[in-house]
């Protein structure tokens, strides 16, 4: 397929955006769904502020950000610390798959790393949709550019997320996500 196909509300589109004849619609549907796969495909996965799931089920984010800045004194360092950051995650899967293991792998700037969190996607039968948000202790050893590789079962890296962290000075404010609640690890469904 290339590039000229867009998927939007509606079904098929062109890349202008005007509806794609109903064959030509069907034949990349079919080429869709017969295409082998037998994983979980991500969609999106963010640092975020919060989450709120709409009554129609849609999602909104607020507060997506790739930057992190640690207030410290004037006395003290700002690192290590230790913030629980909020991740979103939205999946989708192929046909005959019902779900997979998803691991998250932190790369320090110093370049150690390790698998700080994982879970389960599974999707109920009959579902296409999994969303996924998690509360997760962080720490963060230095200022720098640190990355996270969203891994699947396999141990593949299916997408990888960055966030710069760096220290502000006191009374500048620690720019970072709220302590709103939210639930610790908990996925839907759609």
């Amino acid at each position: 397929m290339s590039g000229d196909v867009r998927v939007g509300f509606g079904g098929y589109r062109n890349a202008d955006g005007s509806p794609m004849e109903p064959a030509q619609a069907e034949a990349i549907r079919r080429a869709i769904e017969d295409a082998p796969s037998n994983h979980v495909q991500l969609a999106v996965a963010v640092f975020c502020e919060q989450v709120i799931e709409g009554r129609d089920g849609l999602f909104t984010i607020i507060r997506m950000f790739d930057h992190l800045y640690v207030e410290r004194a004037a006395s003290s360092s700002a690192f290590p610390v230790t913030l629980p950051l909020r991740m979103h995650f939205s999946f989708r899967y192929t046909r005959g798959v019902f779900g997979e293991f998803i691991g998250i792998r932190q790369h320090s700037p110093e370049g150690s790393e390790a698998i700080i969190a994982s879970f389960h996607a599974a999707f109920p039968e009959g579902q296409t949709n999994y969303d996924y948000q998690m509360i997760q202790p962080i720490t963060f050893a230095a200022e720098g550019l640190y990355f996270f590789d969203v891994l699947n079962g396999q141990r593949e890296r299916i997408t990888q997320m960055s966030l710069h962290v760096a220290a502000a000075a006191e009374g500048a404010g620690q720019v970072a996500p709220s302590d709103a609640p939210a639930p610790q690890g908990e996925g839907t469904g759609q």
